[in-house]
């Protein structure tokens, strides 16, 4: 299937400009950053504008995130990255809420079954 996003979708949102080496990995990487949201939306369209900013983000992280850097910091903003820190694409908590959306698990209470007495109530079980 194909990818979401372009390198061109990606190099339009990336805070520098892009090198041929760049923009040549970004094509490689949006295959493999399209693989990893189907496991988690595999009805997706291959237009989805939620499924080109994922992957945008995701390739971008992996061109500028240096290999074996896992934690980031500027001045008093940090920010840990997930994956192996091998330049490779990984999705965040975050990310991967945002494909499941609505199909996430909800929180519920099971009430139990009480049996009514002889004269129709509720028996208490102390």
């Amino acid at each position: 299937m194909a990818a979401f996003a372009t390198a061109d979708d990606v190099a339009a949102r990336s805070p520098v400009t892009l090198t041929d080496a760049q923009l040549a990995r970004a094509t490689a990487l949006l295959g493999d950053v399209a693989e990893q949201i189907r496991v988690y939306a595999p009805r997706l369209p291959e237009d989805s504008g939620l499924g080109k900013a994922i992957s945008c983000q995701v390739v971008l992280r992996a061109l500028f995130t240096a290999a074996g850097v896992r934690t980031k910091t500027v001045g008093q903003v940090s920010e840990t990255y997930a994956g192996d820190g091998a330049g490779g694409v990984w999705l965040t908590a975050d990310e991967i809420r945002d494909l499941l959306g609505s199909k996430r698990p909800k929180a519920f209470t099971i009430a139990p079954y009480v049996p009514p007495d002889d004269e129709g109530e509720p028996e208490l079980i102390a």
